[in-house]
């Protein structure tokens, strides 16, 4: 038996504003004959010869959910983004691991169509293997980047519009970085200017362990912008649970983090 979920993490090719919204994480569907597999594809870089390398993390999943546990395998992968066509092929595993030793993992190749919307963009096509000999076809998505202020007011609270986390986590989601990117950028354009980051939660479950996720999240996008060279004594942080809803509970606007930058 021969699987096919992936995750894959390139090196793709482009102008400065197309790359923009080729990097980040693609999500979707991939189909071997009748069966289909959830599947993750993350874009890091774009060459600008058009040239694409990287690697590809698959992995088996259950009830079409994301999970950590299970069979998987990283390989190589190459190729190059001409027009609106991404051109890929898995040259090598890397690593894997396998609960059956009769199980082989498909090194696949093809040829994803790029569309778009209004908010999203697409990757279409069908894949092939030298080594599977039943195939089927790959369609991701993933959110277009947004148009971000370059400049932000002094002593006026903000909220991280486009800031994600993984669900009831504090692991940021990588469609987070161009947000956080924007204002980590104008902090360090600005060295006397100090931020406050305060997360908030949604009245739902435990009170205790809300305000402790609303301070966790704070604290990772501090770390996130010291990582990007902001020193750690300009960020503050605060976690304030469930006590200042937005909207009535349960209501996922009322799960945010807010920042104000002051001197």
């Amino acid at each position: 038996m021969r699987f096919i979920f992936f995750a894959v993490t390139c090196c793709l090719c482009f102008s400065l504003h197309a790359q923009d919204e080729l990097k980040g994480v693609w999500s979707g569907t991939i189909t071997q004959g009748e069966r289909s597999y959830y599947w993750e594809m993350r874009l890091d870089a774009i060459r600008k010869d058009g040239t694409v390398r990287g690697t590809t993390l698959i992995r088996n999943v259950g009830d079409g959910m994301y999970s950590d546990q299970g069979d998987y395998a990283m390989m190589n992968w190459e190729g190059r983004f001409k027009g609106s066509t991404l051109t890929f092929r898995e040259t090598a595993i890397q690593k894997e691991v396998k609960s059956q030793s009769s199980y082989e993992w498909c090194l696949k190749f093809g040829d994803l169509i790029l569309e778009r919307d209004d908010e999203r963009l697409y990757l279409k096509g069908p894949w092939k293997s030298d080594r599977c000999w039943v195939l089927g076809v790959v369609k991701l998505s993933k959110q277009v980047v947004p148009e971000l202020p370059t400049t932000y007011e002094l002593n006026k609270k903000m909220v991280f519009q486009h800031v994600l986390f993984v669900r009831t986590k504090t692991q940021l989601l990588p469609e987070s970085e161009p947000e956080l990117n924007s204002v980590c950028s104008y902090l360090k354009a600005h060295p006397s200017y100090r931020i406050r980051v305060a997360g908030h939660t949604d009245r739902v479950g435990d009170d205790d362990a809300n305000r402790k996720l609303s301070i966790k999240r704070a604290e990772t996008i501090k770390e996130y912008f010291v990582k990007k060279g902001v020193a750690a004594k300009r960020i503050a942080t605060h976690g304030y649970g469930s006590d200042s809803l937005v909207c009535k509970a349960p209501c996922d606007m009322n799960m945010r983090v807010e920042f104000m930058l002051f001197e």
